[in-house]
């Protein structure tokens, strides 16, 4: 009796150990993965697990995990205009989805993150949500900037996790709000006084209806701006006479007008950090720069494309049938932020009843302060010709022409770097320009009784 006793417990030992095992079977086997290695060649973020069931795959990337947790010198480096703000990271503040991270797992695959195959799974933990913000809005005075779109910073944090990298490098540029970069003037406007008619008024509407792009990390070219704009066709104009070839000038910007708008969107760069600034000057200085140095000329030159023909009275004449336009003098500088800029371009009456022209920069403010000045700037004085002549009396001098003096001026600009935590300044200061105007010698007619003027 007891050995059948013992026989029974013994079955019924087994069976619970059967039925067990047969329970985790098909639990398992829900998951094909769970006892099953994952083939060769599967990566999770950068953690391989190929060769690895499950379990196996799930520890690997905890290991890796937890080393990156425990390492040292875990740090978020903010970057803006240069500058940068190291924050140590507690990586608490994040959490670890391990299981989601390997049930998402393709096989044979490396990860792809924007594509979202192979990626460890993490997301901020409960309670630091607002990790992102609370951090900017410590540093908002020194950046002069809070229009920052924090989903992006907060992904590109989450993606430098997911790789587990130690040392996080975030531009915050990347994250400027366009819309209210637009919206925020930079500096005091440029306001150029000219004598030009009222017809300026309607091209520059006509021409440049909004504030224009100076785009991130690239070269702006203004007469490639202009000639874009101009090659539009609802700025082109029907087949015109050669005869009539004034209307065609006539409907785009005239040479000092284009000096004008030259002019003053240099003046407008100066006190930034647009660099790689070329530009060229009139043979004279301009009445509407206030000082030499401070001009930017440019010429945009015609190409006609035309075709003889004979009207209904069979008199030939020529048609212009094509226009196109070249780039001869530009102005060209360099925007290396990794964000735009605008320029707003208006023309207006101030209140001494003047045209004016005003240059407006938008955009995200400069943390650095930059303006420019004169390293060097001197008159050059004109000289004196002397014509001979019998017509003015003896021991006087008849002006013919006055000439005008010239200059030379070298054009700076001063940067004073500001340092995160520190009140300390450190100046740059960096040569932009150097413009030379010769002089023009004034005239005068002196007595010499044998000449024999005409």
């Amino acid at each position: 009796m007891t050995n059948n006793k013992k026989l029974v417990s013994l079955i019924f030992i087994v069976f619970i150990l059967l039925m067990g095992v047969t329970i985790w079977l098909v639990f398992y086997s829900l998951d094909n993965n769970r006892i099953t290695p994952y083939p060769d060649g599967t990566e999770v973020g950068y953690v391989y697990i190929g060769g690895k069931n499950t379990w196996q795959a799930e520890n690997a990337l905890r290991k890796e995990i937890n080393k990156w947790k425990n390492a040292e010198n875990l740090k978020i480096e903010l970057s803006y205009q240069n500058q940068a703000y190291t924050i140590d990271v507690d990586p608490s503040i994040f959490r670890f989805d391990i299981n989601k991270t390997i049930q998402n797992a393709i096989e044979k695959e490396k990860m792809q993150y924007d594509q979202g195959i192979n990626v460890i799974v993490v997301d901020f933990s409960e309670g630091n949500e607002y990790y992102i913000e609370n951090l900017l809005s410590e540093h908002y005075d020194n950046l002069k900037f809070s229009a920052f779109d924090i989903e992006i910073i907060k992904s590109e944090v989450l993606k430098n996790v997911s790789f587990l990298f130690k040392e996080i490098y975030i531009d915050l540029g990347i994250a400027v709000n366009d819309e209210t970069a637009k919206e925020t003037p930079i500096g005091d406007p440029v306001v150029l006084i000219y004598n030009q008619a009222e017809f300026l008024k309607n091209r520059i509407e006509f021409m440049i209806k909004k504030p224009f792009e100076i785009k991130e990390q690239s070269q702006f070219s203004l007469n490639d701006f202009l000639i874009e704009i101009y090659s539009n066709e609802d700025n082109q104009i029907s087949e015109t006479k050669l005869e009539n070839v004034n209307e065609i000038y006539d409907l785009y910007f005239s040479e000092d007008e284009l000096n004008i708008i030259a002019t003053g969107i240099y003046q407008t760069i100066l006190d930034t950090n647009f660099k790689n600034i070329s530009k060229h000057i009139s043979d004279k200085l301009p009445a509407f720069v206030s000082q030499a140095g401070l001009e930017a000329n440019v010429h945009i030159g015609y190409d006609f494309t035309t075709e003889d023909r004979v009207d209904d009275l069979n008199q030939p004449y020529t048609m212009i049938t094509e226009i196109t336009f070249s780039n001869l003098k530009d102005l060209t500088f360099n925007n290396p932020n990794n964000y735009s800029y605008y320029i707003e371009v208006n023309n207006d009456v101030n209140e001494h009843n003047q045209n004016v022209l005003t240059f407006q920069l938008y955009g995200t403010p400069f943390i650095n302060t930059y303006s420019h000045y004169f390293a060097v700037h001197k008159e050059i004085l004109q000289g004196e010709t002397l014509w001979p002549s019998n017509d003015v009396s003896p021991g006087e001098k008849e002006l013919v022409d006055a000439g005008y003096s010239g200059y030379r001026s070298i054009v700076a600009r001063k940067t004073k770097i500001s340092y995160p935590g520190s009140n300390g300044l450190k100046e740059v200061n960096q040569i932009l320009s150097e413009d030379i105007y010769m002089p023009k010698d004034a005239i005068f007619k002196v007595f010499d009784p044998t000449s024999n003027d005409e």
